[in-house]
């Protein structure tokens, strides 16, 4: 039998994972997004960043905010869940995509290891489960309402399936040497799926992401950098804080919220550099622009 190329590159991503030093840095990898995406703090920003991203991405018109709380709602039409599930789409979400399906089937089969019993295990697991599942609902949440709405459009259900999957980052998506290095590196495949998803809508659908990019970012940025960008606390505010974060303040509390990761940096962060450097004659505003700024998951509690 001739075996094709993929299919050795992918069986050689799971052969042996004997090596030490290999099995600290996976672990670690894995200890680190467990961390990252178990919290109180990510389901918000996830809540509201991702709202923001997949108005910019849907096709079926999706509003920030509004869009995520249909998918809430439409939790309760169990058809349309089974429809969803046997698409796959929980798996392309960031939580989802990291769950071990062969893990879970064992535990169904009873297959499960002695220390597993322990009641402080157990006790520790169903707390981080449990939140872990409710992110995974935040996550769904938009993907089901542009299921939804592919559906009622009259796609497939293999066709809205797919642009449920797609329609923020896809984190089923992955090379092999992509997998090889997300086993090391907690969040390099986000990354790498944040890169390819814009750069996939400004050369399908440019002027679409154009349109919602200003709408839903850059005309937000500009009216909350006017309010701020003149007051000490603002000025005072860490220079990456300002890249990641839109900030609103409310009696004297300061709301940090999350902007989407690439298309928050292009439309909003760099729009807000260019009004510092025009309006607040600061020649130094758009040298320190980088894209290191979004290279990693947003981890802040929301009020300063």
């Amino acid at each position: 039998y001739e075996i094709g190329v993929r299919l050795v590159g992918s069986e050689m991503c799971i052969r042996d994972r004997s090596n030490v030093l290999e099995k600290i840095a996976n672990k670690s990898a894995t200890v680190l997004r467990i961390g990252a995406t178990s919290t109180p703090a990510f389901t918000i920003w996830n809540f509201l960043r991702d709202s923001v991203f997949a108005s910019v991405s849907s096709e079926t018109g999706l509003k920030p905010i509004f869009g995520t709380l249909e998918g809430f709602f439409s939790r309760a039409d169990k058809e349309l869940m089974a429809r969803f599930e046997a698409q796959g789409v929980p798996f392309s979400t960031y939580i989802g995509s990291g769950r071990d399906i062969t893990k879970r089937l064992r535990g169904i089969a009873g297959d499960t290891p002695a220390y597993k019993n322990n009641f402080l295990y157990k006790a520790g697991d169903k707390t981080i489960s449990t939140m872990l599942n409710f992110n995974q609902i935040v996550e769904e949440a938009p993907r089901l309402a542009e299921f939804k709405r592919a559906l009622a459009k009259g796609y497939s259900p293999q066709k809205a399936g797919a642009k449920a999957r797609d329609l923020t980052l896809n984190f089923a998506r992955a090379g092999t040497q992509g997998r090889q290095w997300n086993r090391y590196s907690a969040f390099f495949n986000a990354t790498i799926q944040g890169f390819d998803k814009f750069c996939r809508m400004m050369h399908d659908r440019p002027k679409e992401t154009l349109a919602f990019g200003v709408t839903y970012i850059t005309a937000p940025s500009i009216v909350l950098w006017y309010q701020n960008h003149d007051k000490d606390w603002y000025r005072d505010m860490p220079y990456e804080d300002k890249m990641k974060y839109w900030f609103y303040e409310v009696n004297g509390t300061i709301f940090r919220i999350p902007k989407p990761e690439l298309p928050g940096y292009l439309f909003g962060s760099a729009v807000e550099r260019t009004l510092d450097m025009v309006y607040d004659k600061d020649p130094q505003a758009l040298d320190k622009l980088s894209l290191i700024h979004i290279s990693e998951p947003t981890r802040r509690t929301p009020i300063s």
